[in-house]
Formats: C-alpha cells, sequence, structure tokens
C-alpha cells in the first residue's frame, strides 16, 4: 500500500510518499513512473496539498440509500451523474469559501476514485484496472441552489467545494473502510 501526497514547501510544490510522519520526494509521475528523490522530510513542516490536479470531477448524486430516504426519494435506476471544475479542488486543511448567496451549505464525506490512466468506455469487469488509488473527498453543497433535477452545477460548482485528500491511498479495498466525518 503506498499512500502519495502532494506538498508545499516554501515556493516549491512536490511529490512524496507519505511514509509515518515523514514524506519522502518523488520524481516523475505518480501515474506512469516515479522514483524517490531524496531524504525524507518531517511532514509537519510542509503545507499538504490536494493530491491531485484532476481535470475533471464526476460525482453521482442520491446514491446513499439513508440520503435518499431522508429525502422521500427512491434509489434512481440509474445514477445521477454530476460534473465539478477543477476550480473545486482544495486541499486538506484549507478553507472553504462560504458563497454570499448561500443560506444553506451541506458537506458528505466521500471516497474519491483516483483514475491513473486515459480511458473511455472501459468494461465494468475491466475498470479497477484504471483505477490508481482512492482519496478522501467532502463533497460541499449549496443545498438551496441545489434544483431537484439537474444540472447540479450551481449547487456544487463553486470555488472550494472539492476538499481532497490527503493521500491517495493505492491497493485499498473500498468495501471494508468506514468513512467518518466531523464539523
Amino acid at each position: 500500500m503506498q499512500r502519495f501526497v502532494r506538498f508545499q514547501r516554501d515556493a516549491e510544490v512536490g511529490l512524496g510518499l507519505l511514509e509515518g510522519d515523514d514524506i519522502v520526494p518523488l520524481k516523475g509521475s505518480i501515474y506512469d513512473g516515479w522514483q524517490p528523490s531524496g531524504a525524507a522530510l518531517p511532514s509537519n513542516g510542509l503545507r499538504l496539498l490536494s493530491p491531485c490536479t484532476p481535470s475533471k470531477i464526476i460525482g453521482a448524486g442520491l446514491n446513499y440509500r439513508s440520503v435518499a430516504e431522508a429525502k422521500g426519494k427512491e434509489l434512481p435506476a440509474e445514477p445521477i451523474l454530476f460534473l465539478k471544475p477543477p476550480s473545486a479542488v482544495i486541499g486538506p486543511e484549507e478553507p472553504i469559501v462560504y458563497p454570499s448567496m448561500v443560506h444553506e451549505l451541506g458537506f458528505e464525506v466521500e471516497l474519491a476514485v483516483v483514475i491513473g490512466r486515459r480511458c473511455r468506455r472501459v468494461a465494468p469487469d475491466s475498470a479497477l484496472e484504471y483505477v490508481l488509488g482512492y482519496t478522501l473527498a467532502n463533497d460541499i453543497t449549496a443545498k438551496d441552489l441545489l434544483p431537484d433535477s439537474g444540472p447540479w452545477l450551481m449547487g456544487k460548482g463553486f470555488d472550494t467545494f472539492q476538499p481532497l485528500g490527503p493521500a491517495i491511498v493505492t491497493d485499498l479495498d473500498p468495501g471494508s473502510i468506514t468513512l467518518e466525518m466531523w464539523l
């Protein structure tokens, strides 16, 4: 199991492997070849960033039975998909900007799947071959700006509405974990 991070040290951004309380700097790309590039750094002197910079974020809405029941709705037969722009992504511990026109801000802890290589029209039985790993996501929503039927961009697409991280974890069984969130 590896835990990839992005970090900032002074004005420099780097990639690394999180090992205990230290970060081992890497050179190359976590997607197609990397190598350690120096001595481990103590993580307490570094700022952790979003572990990746996605070109797009695809979310699935109303996909938890408890959420659907709380809203008095049935789970949809097909997933309700929505997009978030890359400008929504921030790292762990970064502040979420609460837009002045929003009166009800919602949040949900999610497990984000990080795709490791370009793909399209992948057969379901081959899908996991394209997964690099998983990271934590906080799906922020302006609930009062979210229509019952799409598009959901207005309620979900604000800058800072997609905190990610701190790490991309490989070789994780998503069915064996529990996610928790505190406010």
